[in-house]
């Protein structure tokens, strides 16, 4: 009786520790949830040893996310911007076609255009969000080598999003896939998000190459929303990345992230 009580216990702590390593590799992937499919893209960028965990976990996680997309009860309450914002993004957009916003890291700044008027809506959210100062002091948490740099996560780790003081809420906008729009070189900026396409709140990315596999039918259905691009100072990205110190190997996260001193929009 006591063996298979032993055997019983044994069993449940196996299967925490699975749920404890899945958790870990989710959040690991912070909002820009890349899908399952990736993974042989995602071996190029990865240590194998976390690459052997995520084939461990597949089937698993396949298993949760369907769970989680099917039962509308569970879903979390998503906030759509309202439509008098988009509408002044709109009119902004006429007044004038390019928008420029300069962002001051501790390791240099860069100019990044806007496209007011291909992505008024994704656009219109990080313009709103710089005017609020929104991103003074947050950090680039995400750092991966020929792929991506991302930043705008207040709580700095990749689960956070801007909280609308009106709502009290998070704010996810609508997403927005312009055909014109591609991940097409480096130095695009585009919305992370959950597996959600109407999820992106305040984290965004900076491609470090051309990534066509992030347009709309690659490793996602819908794509992730480019709303802008760096042209100037793309070596202060560079630089970032290569002075990247890992908290350890295999790792996409940073144990030195680069603060965001400031973001403000210029002529």
């Amino acid at each position: 009786m006591k063996r298979l009580l032993f055997s019983f216990v044994s069993i449940v702590i196996l299967l925490g520790s699975i749920m404890m390593l899945s958790q870990k590799l989710a959040k690991a992937e912070d909002q820009l949830n890349l899908p399952d499919q990736s993974v042989d893209e995602a071996s190029k960028l990865f240590a194998s040893e976390r690459i052997k965990l995520a084939q461990a976990l597949i089937e698993q996680r396949i298993d949760l996310m369907h769970q989680s997309f099917t039962n509308k009860d569970k879903q979390p309450e998503k906030k759509i911007m309202q439509s008098e914002t988009i509408k002044e993004v709109n009119k902004n957009s006429d007044e004038k076609q390019d928008t420029f916003v300069m962002m001051e890291t501790e390791k240099g700044s860069f100019k990044i255009k806007l496209y007011m008027k291909d992505a008024p809506i994704t656009a219109g959210n990080f313009l709103d969000l710089v005017k609020r100062k929104f991103y003074n002091g947050l950090t680039f948490h995400r750092i991966i080598s020929g792929f991506v740099v991302q930043g705008g996560c207040p709580k700095g780790n990749g689960t956070g999003g801007f909280i609308d003081p009106d709502t009290g809420k998070e704010r996810r906008i609508q997403h927005e896939n312009n055909p014109k729009l591609k991940h097409n070189k480096a130095g695009i900026l585009a919305m992370a998000r959950t597996s959600d396409p109407n999820s992106a709140s305040s984290q965004f990315f900076i491609d470090l190459a051309a990534l066509p596999s992030l347009d709309a039918g690659g490793v996602d259905p819908y794509g992730y929303a480019v709303f802008g691009e760096i042209v100037e100072g793309m070596d202060v990205v560079e630089k970032i990345v290569k002075e990247n110190v890992p908290p350890y190997p295999g790792s996409d996260g940073t144990a030195n992230p680069v603060k965001i001193v400031s973001a403000r929009v210029i002529d």
